[in-house]
């Protein structure tokens, strides 16, 4: 024994000169970098993307649809053009298809988390709806041209999310309980937990 250091014993000894001469055979520049994973993705299960995160990725898409300049009907409100349901359709359609095609090249993985109950219980006690959806066509005509328009834009957006919310609330009737689908790709592996939904 050389002077400084100390005798070890035993089996923690043991194991703490096997730490060392490993760590002494890697490269001084190189360690290996523990990967963090959002705390969401400590109980996720890996599984494939289903019905509800189909529903969910419609949900999202039409959300953005209020601040997308390029929708009809959405950054023209005070003009005096009708844009009916179909081409709001249409559009969503469209830009998903973009959507699908610049992700295909990114590695993308889903998974299940659960809901919580009663998240899910609320959703069924206060169903997501900001609109009347029950307007008649005569209620609508008496409307101004910008008023419809953002009827026909608040009620679609409303109707995707109001699917994605009934497809949780079905699960929880069926099972008990509900699960979420979150698809993550390559690069949200890198960000920060706080900034997925």
């Amino acid at each position: 024994m050389r002077d400084g250091e100390r005798a070890e014993v035993g089996a923690a000894g043991v194991k703490r000169k096997e730490a060392s001469a490993s760590s002494d055979s890697e490269p001084a520049g190189k360690k290996a970098k523990k990967k963090i994973l959002p705390k969401w993705r400590a109980n996720a299960i890996p599984c494939e993307g289903g019905e509800v995160l189909r529903r969910k990725k419609e949900a999202v898409a039409a959300s953005m649809l209020w601040r997308t300049p390029d929708v009809p009907g959405a950054s023209d409100v005070w003009d005096s053009i009708e844009v009916p349901a179909e081409m709001l359709e249409l559009w969503l359609e469209r830009q998903k298809a973009k959507a699908e095609a610049a992700a295909a090249k990114k590695k993308r993985k889903v998974f299940k988390c659960r809901v919580p109950n009663s998240l899910v219980e609320v959703m069924i006690t206060q169903p997501y709806k900001c609109v009347d959806h029950n307007r008649s066509q005569e209620e609508l005509a008496e409307l101004a041209v910008p008023h419809r328009q953002i009827y026909i834009l608040r009620k679609f957006i409303d109707e995707k999310k109001m699917n994605y919310e009934q497809t949780l609330i079905d699960q929880y009737a069926t099972q008990g309980y509900a699960e979420d689908e979150e698809e993550v790709t390559d690069d949200d592996d890198d960000e920060d937990p706080a900034t997925l939904t």
